[in-house]
């Protein structure tokens, strides 16, 4: 909880002094706000039922459940492309810090959302459905493969969470405004965890110099969960 305190407090510094790449977080800002509008706007709520009858029309009873473990797929490329020939434009230190970063912010964005909205799922009406955490996690790792190496691998990162958000209307997980905000919200937490860059770079060059000392390790949690688990040692 207070890492995350901590990166929100820098997030909002940060974006005081930006004065550059504002045009990074206009798609997000748009698909977030769309995202919100379907919440509560009653024509494009009768909108989005009809997608989902449509959805449901297409899928039968055949659902596919594999974006339980694909939405991983960009943020694993964007840690590991390096080692299959593409090269980086952050060095291995600087990806975990980026992908850390992004996923704390992303996390916070969308379970905070969660709980405020409460919109109700569209298969077990439990109130979790907005924003998509699933397409949040896709579209994070499809922005930080961008950022690190370049829009043509991108490309390849953002076809496939566009894929992932589409399963998560097929198998009847979430409405079509669920995933538009779910992907803004990842989109955003990339960007944002590369304005905080250099900023925590230079934290953690300071604390080194302090004895101060990071490692990352990787972990797997409940409900097919995984990540970077991060240890400040000082």
């Amino acid at each position: 909880m207070a890492l995350t305190v901590f990166l929100l407090v820098g997030t909002l510094t940060k974006l005081s002094q930006a004065q550059e790449k504002i045009t990074d977080y206009i798609v997000p800002t748009v698909l977030i706000t769309i995202g919100t509008i379907g919440v509560y706007n009653t024509a494009m709520n009768d909108w989005k039922k009809n997608i989902k009858k449509g959805f449901s029309n297409l899928r039968g009873d055949r659902y596919l459940h594999f974006d339980d473990y694909v939405q991983y797929m960009p943020v694993t490329y964007f840690a590991v492309g390096e080692y299959v020939g593409t090269p980086p434009a952050h060095n291995i230190n600087e990806r975990a810090l980026l992908g850390c970063t992004a996923a704390i912010l992303a996390t916070t964005l969308v379970q905070g959302t969660k709980f405020l909205v409460g919109e109700p799922r569209p298969d077990t009406r439990a109130h979790t459905s907005f924003p998509s955490g699933h397409t949040a996690t896709a579209f994070m790792g499809a922005e930080l493969v961008r950022l690190s190496y370049g829009n043509w691998v991108g490309l390849g990162a953002y076809t496939m969470a566009t894929g992932i958000a589409f399963l998560r209307m097929y198998n009847e997980r979430h409405w079509l405004n669920d995933v538009l905000a779910g992907a803004g919200i990842g989109i955003i937490s990339a960007n944002l965890a590369l304005l905080l860059l250099p900023w925590e770079k230079s934290w953690f060059k300071h604390k080194k110099k302090n004895n101060a000392d990071l490692s990352l390790m990787p972990y797997c949690g409940p409900r097919n969960t995984v990540g970077l688990a991060a240890n400040i040692r000082f």
